[in-house]
């Protein structure tokens, strides 16, 4: 069984963090151990992604830096992995990774060599993990103690971010400019510095996000319906954006989500 579920930050946490995150291969639906690997793809959601991994040995086990992205990609998982992580604030590059968003866009790094001080504090309390609850609570002691600052935050490209993901990205950029004092010119800056994605391609990877969410909660989807819900202009609208960032059908994509058993999610 391929297993997702997260969990919210402490409130200490809120203003860098999310969510954590857990995805597990597990029982008779994963790969049996010595089968071939499974390809599972990873959808985009707008934000930087702290991942670690350990593979059923205990073996091996790696923490990376997963950079803001519009692009799917596949990763291969073998029955008994463990990836637990944390996904970042969208405008938290700075102050969580002491790098900008931009600098990371469409990349994947070891953490050691992004951020070898984060790396050493976090890479010793997972491996000491044996449950989601305790990564989750490594991942959360681990970045208190790195005490990343508030005013490493863009104040304005994270109000303008969580304004886009309140209204499913149904706002002209010129008005969410206006509301938060800024020129369209300033805000697009400023924006895709913090953030690594401008505006409309945040908009757009959380609308992804959002209807992913909307399936998991749905046994028949009607994609009309989820259409209207996330933000899409209409049902063609989200077939375009489906295909554009995940190259498949948007049935594809929910046979892709309903393979996994998914536990709490964080909106």
């Amino acid at each position: 069984m391929l297993r997702y579920q997260e969990s919210a930050p402490p409130p200490a946490l809120v203003p860098f963090i999310l969510s954590f995150w857990e995805f597990r291969a597990t029982g008779q639906e994963s790969p049996p151990l010595g089968a071939a690997p499974l390809s599972h793809e990873v959808f985009p959601d707008g934000c930087i992604t702290l991942t670690f991994y350990r593979d059923p040995s205990d073996r091996v086990s790696w923490l990376r830096v997963v950079g803001p992205t519009l692009r799917s990609f596949r990763t291969e998982v073998k029955a008994g992995d463990t990836f637990w992580g944390a996904r970042l604030q969208p405008a938290a590059g700075r102050a969580v990774i002491g790098r900008e968003s931009s600098s990371l866009r469409d990349q994947m790094f070891v953490c050691e060599e992004v951020n070898p001080a984060l790396a050493a504090e976090l890479m010793p309390r997972l491996a000491a993990c044996h449950s989601y609850p305790e990564a989750a609570a490594a991942f959360a002691d681990g970045l208190c103690q790195q005490r990343p600052s508030i005013v490493e935050i863009d104040d304005l490209a994270a109000a303008a971010a969580r304004h886009l993901i309140n209204s499913g990205g149904e706002v002209k950029i010129s008005d969410l400019a206006a509301a938060i004092g800024l020129s369209a010119r300033q805000l697009q800056r400023r924006f895709q510095l913090a953030v690594g994605l401008t505006p409309k391609q945040f908009a757009r990877a959380r609308r992804i996000r959002a209807a992913a969410v909307k399936l998991v909660q749905t046994e028949t989807p009607n994609w009309a319906g989820i259409a209207a819900e996330v933000g899409f202009a209409d049902q063609a609208h989200l077939i375009h954006e489906f295909a554009s960032v995940t190259g498949g059908s948007p049935t594809v994509f929910a046979h892709g989500v309903r393979r996994i058993d998914h536990g709490e999610l964080v909106e």
